[in-house]
């Protein structure tokens, strides 16, 4: 693969650039953009920039920004910093100085125009600047969260699939602990998105007819086991021929019974007890003694096919609703949106996409958005998707106009962000060249020489697809990095822990991760402990918790660390994307506000104090009991606060609370404090918000405990 130099790469065709974290990837695309501005001649607004987040919008539109303002400023001076390699190479290639100057003149007063967007802003500019092509109302409204929307369709879904099924498939998803909120949970990632091919281990199979060859074998096995239990005991306690490890004696009456109970039940249970295939033929028959005959019975054989008939039905169940309500979700949703002329993120996508596939209106929509964008360079490629792909694959496919897509496949092998893999490999084979960006500015020498010995010693692929190849790292030579250094002594950059085991035996995972979060904390408290000692530090600084970080693979093994740290007094900050009504701060607030609702229900008031928002202890909620005046005025307080959330509304209640109670020190004498109260603070922003239509007191608690 060719080692990709922005400064002298051709500015023409499809260019796919892999880059690794730290290698200059902001670099490459403001090099390329000025490029275009001062080489090809391309106004700024009509070089299209495409990035995931609106913050690394705003750092490139930025960066962008402050080069052009340099390299202008090296051509008014006709001379260039001896390190900025871009400024002399521009002031080589283009000696007419006057028209440099006025090209970039013209750029720094247009460049409020930049066309720099996330994916999802370049969808809505291009949709809404060419409504009559892309044939969408100009007055669509763009919906943030479709949750509210989503859980309607789905207990509507519940409803009409679940009032009318039979009483054994509601028992199943009764007992598996369904609900509209897991269902949704469950189908919430493939939302929206048509490139998804649904395959079952059932295919097409009929439902109904699987329910009723269930329902059949399970009424002959209930007449069988009625007419003959003595005798199938008989057979299985007595029998001779079977193997007594398979068939313990003193195991088979528990069967017995279990057998009692599944059978005699008032409605079937899609779900076998756990030694029912101890009955079935098959079993039996694979368990006699060499050279015995294994007991036989009609009722062995119905089990064997009730067995059958059970697991067929239940997997229907588990795969097939799920698959319904992804369909009817998507064309539920997609319908009422319209209705309501909304439109989620995800639309954008699909309307641009459905847009430029039209075979009507699809090619002018294309030649506009050539015309108006006539170079596009697309940072973070690898989080892309099919369709956004198939977005700039139809807009720019064979027109030969400058397109670059910069990113790190090895990223996209996780699905981060959305990232299909496939979508990155499609854009290899369509490019015109293939770049790599392998010179890393930002880690350590020592660190990048140790990960390449790591990932070009394995033996298999590392990233699992031939296509994604190990480019070793190239540190960068002009790069000086500060050293980290413990009591004077440079420590290696990559070491590996082994965690002993007890004795002989393997650790066990739980125990395993709780060692290696009680080690990892231990470690960051020495290492904060010198450096405020002075005696660790990066270069001439001291080491401070800001330096380091921890990753895990799980929000579990977070969590673990970070009470590991806390409980070690080690402020910490935990990046996650737990939802703030799964925190403790919701689980509080909400038996806060039932309290609030109801002040005369003294239980839920004495649950609202003992909790961390209130924080009375033990032994005040004790001496209460004993203290009728103080406990009178807790319960006229709550009784106020009511009145207030009544008359006021809930944000004037939730402020009035907060002030009075002192709930922001409270919460902040917590070594976790600020998480707290930014959840906190965070939550009652959401019901502030959900009380425009929610208006009622019970409605918004409703509300909360849905969400939560």
């Amino acid at each position: 693969m060719e080692r990709f130099d922005p400064l002298y790469a051709p500015l023409t065709g499809l260019n796919l650039i892999e880059a690794s974290a730290g290698t200059g990837k902001t670099y490459t695309l403001t090099t390329l953009v000025l490029r275009l501005v001062m080489e090809a001649a391309v106004p700024v607004n009509r070089i299209l920039v495409v990035t995931y987040t609106n913050a690394a919008t705003k750092e490139l539109r930025d960066r962008i920004r402050e080069r052009l303002g340099q390299i202008r400023q090296a051509f008014l001076r006709g001379r260039a910093e001896e390190d900025d390699e871009f400024s002399l190479r521009m002031l080589d290639v283009l000696p007419d100085r006057d028209l440099a100057i006025r090209r970039l003149n013209n750029a720094a007063r247009g460049f409020d125009e930049a066309a720099i967007f996330t994916i999802h802003g370049f969808c809505q500019r291009a949709l809404g600047d060419s409504a009559f092509e892309s044939g969408l109302s100009f007055e669509t409204e763009v919906l943030a969260d479709t949750g509210d929307l989503l859980q309607e369709i789905v207990e509507d879904f519940w409803r009409r699939e679940f009032y009318p099924a039979s009483p054994m498939v509601v028992q199943y998803f009764l007992d598996k602990k369904y609900s509209p909120e897991k269902l949704l949970a469950n189908i919430r990632p493939h939302l929206g998105k048509p490139y998804l091919q649904v395959v079952t281990p059932e295919g097409n199979a009929n439902g109904a007819a699987l329910e009723q060859a269930f329902a059949t074998a399970w009424r002959r096995a209930q007449q069988l086991w009625l007419e003959g239990r003595a005798g199938i005991e008989d057979l299985l306690l007595n029998s001779k021929a079977l193997n007594g490890n398979a068939y313990r004696k003193d195991s088979i009456p528990r069967w017995l019974e279990a057998m009692d109970r599944y059978l005699t039940a008032e409605i079937p249970k899609l779900e076998l007890f756990e030694q029912f295939e101890k009955f079935t033929a098959s079993k039996l028959q694979a368990s006699p003694k060499k050279g015995q005959t294994a007991p036989q019975h009609v009722f062995f054989d119905v089990c064997e096919t009730l067995k059958g008939a059970c697991e067929a039905l239940a997997d229907y169940c588990r795969h097939q609703v799920p698959v319904k309500l992804l369909a009817y979700c998507n064309a539920e949703l997609a319908a009422r949106k319209r209705r309501q002329q909304l439109q989620s993120y995800d639309d954008l996508l699909l309307n641009l996409r459905e847009a430029l596939n039209n075979p009507r209106r699809g090619p002018a929509l294309v030649d506009t958005l050539r015309h108006r964008y006539a170079a596009a360079l697309i940072d973070e490629f690898q989080d892309t998707d099919p369709i956004q792909y198939e977005i700039f694959r139809r807009i720019y496919a064979g027109a030969n106009q400058p397109v670059f897509l910069v990113g790190d496949p090895k990223q996209a092998i996780y699905s981060f962000r959305g990232a299909d893999i496939f979508a990155y490999l499609a854009a290899r084979h369509d490019a015109t060249r293939d770049y790599t960006l392998d010179v890393n500015w930002r880690s350590d020498p020592r660190l990048l020489t140790a990960l390449n010995a790591v990932f070009g010693a394995a033996r298999t692929q590392p990233f699992l697809f031939d296509a994604i190849g190990f480019q070793p790292a190239v540190p960068a030579e002009r790069k000086r990095h500060e050293p980290f250094w413990i009591q004077g002594r440079n420590e290696p950059p990559l070491q590996v822990w082994w965690l002993e085991p007890d004795g002989d035996q393997p650790l066990g995972k739980g125990i395993a991760n709780e060692r290696a979060a009680r080690a990892t904390a231990a470690e960051i408290a020495r290492l904060l402990n010198l450096g405020a000692r002075g005696q660790a530090g990066i270069g001439n600084r001291p080491l401070v918790g800001g330096d380091i970080a921890v990753l895990v693979r799980s929000h579990r093994q977070g969590r673990m660390i970070r009470e590991q740290l806390l409980r070690l007094r080690v402020p910490c900050v935990q990046h996650v994307d737990d939802s703030v009504f799964a925190s403790a701060e919701a689980e509080q607030l909400e038996a806060v506000l039932v309290a609030v609702l109801e002040p005369g229900d003294e239980g839920q008031v004495r649950a609202a104090l003992a909790g961390d928002l209130f924080g009375l202890s033990g032994e005040e909620l004790y001496r209460l009991r004993d203290d009728e005046q103080a406990w009178a005025r807790w319960l006229e307080t709550f009784q106020a606060y009511r009145q207030q959330w009544r008359d006021e509304g809930f944000i004037h209640f939730f402020r009035t609370w907060l002030n009075e109670q002192a709930v922001a020190p409270r919460l902040l004498a917590f070594q976790d404090g600020e998480r707290r109260l930014t959840n906190l603070l965070h939550l009652a922003e959401l019901l502030h918000v959900a009380s425009r239509a929610h208006p009622g007191m019970t409605g918004l608690l409703k509300w909360l405990g849905d969400h939560r």
